[in-house]
């Protein structure tokens, strides 16, 4: 009698509720996959402790292998005649292994423009968790600036300096550090001041019409002099 007994292995907590049925020819695996970005794309491994889980099961159809998307309810079926002896007869688990897929970098779409001395936050897509990516600013197609070297986490805050050359033109080039051909460029945008100029000038002006009121308005002067006569 084979009796089934479930086990997961599971990366950055992707592979939850695995179960097992069992028809007398095939076992029926299933098993949620859960991510925090539901457009990432993973590679699904299945182990038994047939063999102390060195070898993946190679007689397994359904989501399995390569581009396997996040979802509730995955299925495989396991042809396990093929992979046991035919006299096995002992508990067996079976082990899950979801592996996050390096597909394409993709940058998240950035607004027309971005004021000076704000928060910039850059959200991307793809790539290995491994990996590490550069990201470099740009404007008119030539190089300014690397804004930062950092992890494949998927996001980063740029705080854009109160000083930066305000214009438009820009944008920011995302590359892998362990493959430069693995490369996109954000749409352009624009750098603008912190502070509209019409506030800056507006104090200047309402000075201007104070002084003018001050100098050229109110009472005449009081003279002390007689009036003379009356001509008739």
């Amino acid at each position: 009698m084979l009796f089934l007994f479930a086990a997961q292995l599971s990366y950055a907590q992707t592979v939850e509720n695995i179960k097992l049925d069992f028809d007398g020819d095939r076992m029926k695996i299933t098993y949620d996959l859960v991510a925090s970005t539901t457009n990432e794309k993973y590679n699904i491994t299945l182990y038994s402790s047939y063999d102390n889980f060195q070898k993946p099961l190679f007689s397994v159809t359904g989501d399995v292998g390569d581009n396997v998307p996040v979802g509730r309810q995955k299925s495989v079926s396991w042809n396990l005649k093929q992979e046991l002896p035919a006299d096995f007869n002992d508990e067996i688990a079976i082990k899950v292994k979801a592996t996050e897929m390096a597909g394409a970098y993709k940058l998240q779409p950035l607004a027309n423009s971005f004021k000076r001395g704000k928060a910039l936050q850059l959200l991307w897509e793809g790539g290995s968790p491994n990996d590490q990516v550069k990201i470099d600013l740009l404007r008119n197609k030539v190089f300014q600036q690397t804004i930062t070297q950092t992890k494949n986490n998927k996001s980063h805050t740029w705080n854009i300096p109160k000083d930066f050359e305000k214009g438009d033109g820009y944008t920011l080039r995302l590359t892998s550090v362990s493959d430069a051909d693995q490369s996109m460029n954000s749409t352009s945008f624009q750098i603008k001041s912190k502070m509209p100029l019409l506030l800056k000038i507006a104090p200047v002006v309402l000075v201007g019409v104070l002084v003018g009121v001050l100098s050229g308005g109110g009472d005449p002067p009081v003279s002390n002099e007689l009036p003379g006569p009356i001509n008739p």
